[in-house]
């Protein structure tokens, strides 16, 4: 809940005129952010473990970093199916997977300010947090590749966020689904999950249900479906 993650006895510096969620600053925050990952970023992989997951999404197979990605692979596969579908030529392959992880890894700017937001730090002081995030080198070149650190990255501040608000006890089914797409994305992301137990504790109904109903049944859900999608696809253009 949001007093646990510390405003409990904080007072609230949003006036009445700042309570609606500022969705087209924040949609402004997700242009910069896109725009920051074209001025910045690189045009073709720059990173080995990029390449590697464009090869994967080609060939089929599982990441060897612990869980295996399965996620991030189910996703970019499926891209790539489609990309191939409407007659694509295979060079086409990486570029399409690149901008579209750029679109969105871009949208952990303004999930950052939304999570601020909700956090009662004010409409400005929301998007001037969204902002840094967005125009942050290191962000913006990550971005702009075949990586999990930027989707991993919207889905925990997205699974934070909806924690902070939670009102409802969907709302804790809905940020242990999004936190174990983030850990079936990148890993890491199991840290945040620390802070939202810890958001949870107070309403220990929730805090069962984010575990129970979402981490797991969602967890276990992405894993054997992405065991189950390695595809087979036009070997003749991606022989080695």
């Amino acid at each position: 809940m949001k007093a646990s993650l510390g405003q409990m006895d904080a007072p609230d510096s949003r006036g009445e005129e700042d309570e609606a969620v500022p969705w087209r600053a924040f949609g402004a925050v997700y242009l910069v952010a896109v725009l920051a990952s074209i001025a910045v970023g690189s045009r073709g992989i720059a990173y080995w473990d990029a390449g590697d997951y464009v090869k994967l999404a080609i060939r089929g197979g599982t990441s060897g970093l612990l869980l295996g990605r399965p996620l991030f692979l189910a996703a970019s596969r499926a891209m790539v199916r489609c990309v191939l579908a409407v007659g694509a030529r295979p060079e086409h392959l990486e570029p399409t997977l690149r901008w579209a992880w750029t679109l969105a890894s871009a949208t952990a700017a303004p999930l950052l300010g939304w999570l601020a937001f909700e956090l009662r730090l004010g409409r400005s002081a929301s998007v001037v947090a969204g902002l840094c995030l967005a125009v942050a080198p290191s962000f913006a070149h990550t971005s702009h590749q075949v990586l999990t650190d930027g989707p991993a990255l919207a889905l925990s501040l997205a699974a934070l966020a909806v924690t902070a608000r939670a009102r409802k006890d969907a709302h804790a089914i809905v940020a242990g689904t999004l936190l174990a797409c983030a850990i079936t994305t990148r890993e890491t992301a199991a840290v945040p999950g620390v802070a939202i137990m810890a958001s949870l504790w107070s309403n220990k109904r929730r805090m069962v249900l984010a575990l129970g109903s979402g981490f797991p049944l969602t967890f276990l859900v992405v894993l054997v479906s992405a065991g189950r999608s390695a595809p087979a696809l036009t070997p003749r253009f991606f022989a080695a």
